[in-house]
């Protein structure tokens, strides 16, 4: 009794710790081009009371998260209050590591949540104003709810009805997120075949019906993904993988915990498998997804630091090596200190959209913007859009009309020859990257700098 008492107090320490990691420097860092999206949603349900875009649109991607963020800009404001709901996610996915130790490791159950809590990009992610970490935490406690009560037959709650709303709850909050969320019917499925195989469950009805609608669910992340397959397979999916190993798996030593945290996990063979099946099949699909995005493989650090755990559950000194293993990785896999500026990859362009806005708030001159969320989340909007592809494959018709654009309601320059006068220009380095030669010809022999940040630049055309 002591001694879960202890353990409970320092479990509440660690998240503690960890809300801290979070909370510090939340709003030192200006949001990414994604997050001022979801930013700019819940801006609109404060104005308007739904996701309605200056342009009409209504955002109705992950409403629901939406409307959370919303409710905590409204208490706390700005880029705090946007990010805030990410916090608490990701404290919760702290709590869900030890839950899954106490379950799953069955010793040393501290280990898993201090990994979590101290990851560099578990802290990253719990900063951002984006469900990338709602979606980690709500993915896995799927998986956690479903294998206690459907495999280990195992209550969580003292009503079995409250069980299965739980389970209901957690998987439909996580196909509300993303797609990706799809596959967990289809693999429970697996998962359920894998611990309860025989001929007679191939006659069973309910596991019929479940398997029926698995296969649906299957036909629904198909559908819904199909515009993104990639067709020219292999090539591409060689290179993805490449790069996704290399971001989540550089660390040769990590790879060896990792490595034997599997082999050690072997005693429960059924789990094992289970938890591999449920990480590893959408960590492969991803691949053939066209755009890569380190974001979309985020979620599979869960299960990597698990199995790390586990590894060093079983060998002595094991806090010792944990301990070691944080400051040997220090700044890059782990951080103990609050992350003010985080070293984003190329796949989540950064600008100081925050500061490049500040400096052309209050103009009276019009307005072109390279990214009109960051237009309507930072500034006052913006009176021209400039069109080009930002993922480079021709498919963001979702943000740019025949007229206006979807999220200021900005006039779109299609080409050259329409291109405003007496305007300020905020561009950032993604759109100089990706604009036709053109356009940066026309800037130079145009307009002048008259200011410039982080990856962006303010340009006075005449």
């Amino acid at each position: 009794m002591k001694f879960k008492l202890k353990e409970s107090y320092l479990l509440l320490a660690i998240i503690i710790y960890s809300i801290f990691l979070r909370l510090i420097y939340l709003d030192s860092d200006s949001m990414w081009i994604d997050e001022t999206i979801s930013a700019t949603a819940a801006k609109a349900i404060l104005t308007h009371g739904t996701p309605i875009l200056d342009s009409g649109i209504s955002y109705d991607r992950a409403i629901i998260f939406h409307y959370l963020m919303a409710f905590f800009i409204l208490i706390f404001g700005g880029d705090f209050g946007a990010r805030f709901i990410s916090v608490i996610f990701g404290a919760l996915t702290v709590y869900l590591a030890y839950k899954f130790s106490k379950k799953f490791i069955k010793k040393n159950n501290l280990i898993f949540p201090i990994l979590i809590a101290l990851s560099s990009l578990e802290i990253i992610y719990s900063k951002q104003a984006r469900f990338y970490q709602a979606f980690q935490f709500l993915y896995f406690l799927s998986f956690y709810i479903f294998y206690k009560i459907a495999i280990l037959k195992e209550k969580i709650f003292s009503k079995k009805w409250m069980d299965y709303l739980a389970l209901i709850v957690s998987v439909y909050s996580s196909i509300h997120l993303q797609p990706m969320g799809y596959i967990i019917i289809p693999l429970f499925v697996l998962i359920y075949i894998i611990n309860f195989f025989s001929k007679k469950l191939l006659t069973n009805k309910y596991f019929i019906a479940f398997a029926i609608l698995g296969l649906y669910f299957v036909y629904l992340i198909i559908a819904s993904r199909l515009s993104t397959l990639d067709y020219n397979i292999i090539p591409r999916v060689i290179s993805y993988f490449n790069l996704y190993i290399s971001y989540y798996f550089n660390y040769i030593p990590l790879l060896i915990f990792l490595i034997l945290g599997i082999i050690f996990a072997l005693k429960d063979k059924k789990f094992n498998l289970s938890l591999l099946v449920y990480s590893i099949i959408p960590f492969i699909g991803i691949l053939f997804v066209k755009s890569f995005a380190t974001r979309y493989e985020y979620f599979i650090l869960f299960p990597f630091f698990f199995y790390i755990a586990y590894c060093l559950s079983r060998i002595r000194y094991n806090y010792l090596v944990l301990i070691i293993m944080i400051f040997a990785f220090y700044g890059s896999v782990f951080d103990i200190d609050g992350i003010k500026y985080p070293n984003l990859d190329f796949s989540m362009p950064l600008a100081d959209y925050k500061a490049a806005y500040n400096y052309v708030n209050g103009s009276n001159l019009s307005i072109v913007s390279s990214w009109t969320p960051a237009s309507t989340w930072y500034g006052e909007g913006a009176d021209y859009a400039l069109e080009y592809s930002i993922t480079g494959m021709s498919d963001d018709e979702w943000m740019f009309g025949n007229v206006t654009d979807t999220f200021a309601n900005a006039t779109v320059i299609k080409n050259i020859s329409n291109f405003p006068k007496n305007v300020l220009v905020i561009l950032d380095e993604q759109a100089r990257r990706k604009l036709s030669p053109n356009y940066l010809d026309f800037f130079s022999a145009n307009c002048s700098q008259e200011f410039t940040a982080y990856n962006i630049e303010v340009l006075k055309c005449e």
